[in-house]
């Protein structure tokens, strides 16, 4: 039985690599990840931004372009497949369409306080034409109230003169 044990520390001794095998494994491992590291980040900086091909069709990044307004284009600042930073003005969009809209709705503005003002006028004529009814009505209640204070007076003469005349 202690042979058996031997033979199998024998065997697991040879199934061990030797200290210099180790080293070359390890130093092709380390190898490998750096070359792949090394192709990893010149495909990010470099090679995904180069085109190749073999049936002079190129597939490419494109992006559509859409502004928050719409209207004709007066003035382009980039030029085709020129590299953009974020915010950096495209195109100028020609701006008379906006100037009148924008006079029109000023002249819309305009109608509406013109419209106003006559609203505010039509109340003042109509406070003076109240004024006045209350002016003319304070009158006819004076000239009702001297009309009264006159039959006072004259019912008594009347009366009197009434009396001499029948006699």
């Amino acid at each position: 039985m202690a042979d058996d044990i031997e033979t199998e520390d024998d065997a697991q001794t040879r199934k061990r690599l030797s200290p210099r095998a180790r080293m070359v494994l390890l130093l092709g491992v380390v190898t490998v990840a750096i070359a792949a590291l090394i192709w990893f980040v010149d495909y990010q900086t470099r090679g995904k931004y180069l085109a190749g091909t073999d049936d002079a069709y190129i597939r490419a990044d494109a992006v559509t372009a859409s502004p928050k307004v719409s209207g004709y284009v007066d003035e382009v600042f980039v030029a085709d497949n020129q590299d953009v930073k974020a915010g950096q003005p495209l195109v100028r969009i020609d701006a008379r369409d906006y100037k009148a809209q924008t006079a029109q709705y000023q002249a819309q503005i305009d109608v509406a306080q013109a419209n106003a003002d006559n609203v505010r006028a039509g109340i003042r004529e109509q406070e003076a034409a109240i004024d006045q009814s209350r002016a003319q009505l304070a009158a006819n209640r004076s000239d009702a109230a001297f009309a009264a204070s006159q039959v006072t007076r004259y019912v008594p003469l009347a009366e009197n003169s009434a009396a001499w005349a029948r006699q």
